[in-house]
C-alpha cells in the first residue's frame, strides 16, 4: 500500500475530521479494546434477551469489565472506568472500583485499568414491575477517547453495552387457563370439542386413578362424596381440558397433568398442595 505523508497540521486537522467517522470501531481505535458482559442469575443476557420473574423476585446480575487491548500499545491503559446502569433509560446507579459491589482486582494505579485486568461487580436486584435494565461501560483511553457505546451519536461501541428486559408475571407464569366452573357450564360445553375429551368419559379412564364419575361431574365434585379429593378432581378436570385446547396457552401439557394427579393421589397434603397449583392455573382467564 502506497503512504501518503502529510505536514503535521495537515495531519493533525485530518485526524480530527477522520475520528467522529471511525467511532464505530471505538474498541478498537489506537490499539485499546474492552468488553463488558452481563448475566442474571448466571445466564449472558445475550443469549436471554427477555427474562421472566415473579413479583418481588430477586435476580443476581453479574457485570464484567475486560481490558482486553493489547500490553504492547501505548494507548491500550484506560482512566475513569466505569458502568453506568440504567433502569427504563434512567440511570440509577454508577459502578467503579470504589463501589461495595466490586470483586476485581487492580493491580498498580487503582485510577488505571492496565491490559489484561478484569474488573467484575455484582449485587442482587428486587424486581417488582416489568423493566429495562441497561449496563453501559466507559473508560478512556490514553489517547483521550471516550470508549463506550453511545446510541445518540456515531459513537456505538457496542462491545461496551448490554440490555436485558425483565417481564414481571404472577406466580404461576404466564399463560391461559379456565375454572371447573366454565367447563361444566351447559353453554361451554361446545368448547370440548377441540380438547378430544368428551363430557361422558370417567374420570379414572383419564387419570388412571380415581373414581369412574363422569368428567362432567367430577367438575362439580363434592367432598361429602369423594372426600379429599374432590377439590383436586374439579381442578383436575379443568386442567386437562384446558392443556388439550389447541387455543389455550395452558402452562401444563395433558401429560404433565395426569402425572402430577397421579403422583398426589391418596396423599391428602399433596392433593391440596396440586390443587392449589391449578387453581392458580385455572384462574388465568384468557379467550378461547
Amino acid at each position: 500500500m502506497k503512504k501518503v505523508l502529510f505536514p503535521i497540521p495537515t495531519l493533525l486537522l485530518v485526524l480530527a475530521l477522520i475520528v467522529p467517522m471511525a467511532a464505530p470501531v471505538a474498541a478498537d481505535f489506537w490499539g485499546s479494546s474492552t468488553d463488558l458482559t452481563m448475566t442474571v442469575n448466571g445466564v449472558d443476557v445475550e443469549d436471554v434477551s427477555t427474562v421472566e420473574v415473579s413479583d418481588g423476585e430477586s435476580v443476581t446480575i453479574h457485570i464484567t469489565e475486560v481490558n482486553d487491548g493489547p500490553t504492547t500499545s501505548q494507548w491500550a491503559p484506560l482512566i475513569n472506568v466505569y458502568v453506568e446502569l440504567k433502569v427504563n433509560g434512567a440511570l440509577v446507579e454508577t459502578l467503579n472500583q470504589f463501589s461495595s459491589s466490586f470483586q476485581g482486582t487492580v493491580t498498580g494505579d487503582p485510577n488505571i485499568m492496565e491490559p489484561g485486568e478484569v474488573w467484575e461487580w455484582e449485587f442482587t436486584l428486587e424486581i417488582n414491575s416489568d423493566m429495562m435494565l441497561e449496563a453501559i461501560g466507559h473508560g478512556t483511553d490514553t489517547g483521550g477517547f471516550d470508549k463506550t457505546w453511545n446510541p445518540t451519536d456515531g459513537g456505538k461501541d457496542r462491545d461496551e453495552y448490554a440490555v436485558v428486559w425483565f417481564d414481571v408475571v404472577d406466580g404461576n407464569g404466564d399463560g391461559e387457563g379456565f375454572t371447573p366452573g366454565f367447563w361444566k357450564a351447559r353453554n361451554h360445553q361446545d368448547y370440548w370439542g377441540p380438547t378430544g375429551y368428551l363430557p361422558s368419559q370417567t374420570f379414572s379412564g383419564v387419570f388412571n386413578v380415581g373414581s369412574l364419575v363422569s368428567l362432567l361431574d367430577a367438575l362439580s365434585a363434592k367432598k361429602k362424596d369423594f372426600g379429599d379429593a374432590a377439590n383436586l378432581m374439579r381442578h383436575a378436570v379443568a386442567a386437562i381440558l384446558n392443556a388439550a385446547h389447541p387455543d389455550v396457552d395452558y402452562p401444563l401439557t395433558e401429560a404433565e397433568v395426569i402425572a402430577a394427579v397421579q403422583a398426589a393421589w391418596s396423599d391428602a397434603a399433596a392433593m391440596d398442595a396440586l390443587k392449589n397449583e391449578l387453581d392458580g392455573y385455572n384462574n388465568l382467564g384468557g379467550e378461547i
